[in-house]
Order: C-alpha cells, then structure tokens, then sequence
C-alpha cells in the first residue's frame, strides 16, 4: 500500500489517497540460479523503492497512465527486464468506488523514455 497525491481534479491533488500495486517481471534468471547470490537477481527491495519514489514523491499526476508509465520506464532503464506488468489500483475515490490501470511494457517492443 502505497500513498500519493494523484488525480485529475485539483481536489484529488491535494489529498493523500491509497494505491495499491501488483508488479512481475521477466528477466534472465540463469546466473542467480546457477550462484544462489542475491547481487545476482533482482531485490524485490529495489523494485518497490522505485515505485514508492514515483508514487509517494512531491511529483503529482494528473493522469494514471503518465504514472505507470513513468514507473514502467524508471524500471526499464535500472534493470535488465525481459518484460514489465504493472497495476496500479486507487483505491478510494469520492463516488465510493476503486479504479485500477494495467501497463504491459514488453522491452523489445517499448521505446524506454528517459
């Protein structure tokens, strides 16, 4: 669980609201297999530092989708992934409902943003 200040009105900026997530992704696993080392794969520890620093920052986001996509090419650009799935689920909004955004951002086919 994560919170942010995210929405396309003003009023949604100003509060903080509750996101959740759910991340996988692909990448070549033969090394960390073959040592059993964690500097070998990828730390889950990272992964969710990464997204808490774009869903948690001072940076507010009008749109979900600049959001994921941001956080999709962050994680593209720090680590070797063949494959990204990314939700992101705001869990509280005014009409008593949640709404969520699913990115799939495939490397060899995704231009990965600076």
């Amino acid at each position: 669980m994560f919170s942010g200040r995210h929405g396309a009105t003003q009023a949604e900026r100003e509060i903080i609201q509750e996101f959740s997530i759910d991340l996988a992704i692909a990448f070549d696993v033969t090394r960390a297999l073959a040592t059993g080392n964690l500097a070998d794969t990828i730390d889950y520890y990272d992964l969710v530092e990464i997204v808490k620093r774009h869903i948690e920052g001072a940076k507010s986001h009008i749109l979900l989708e600049t959001l994921v996509e941001e956080i999709s090419c962050d994680l593209a650009n720090t680590f070797d992934c063949l494959d990204i799935d990314l939700t992101i689920r705001k869990l509280k909004l005014p009409f008593n409902a949640s709404v969520g955004l699913h990115r799939n951002f495939l490397q060899k086919y995704d231009t990965v943003l600076p």
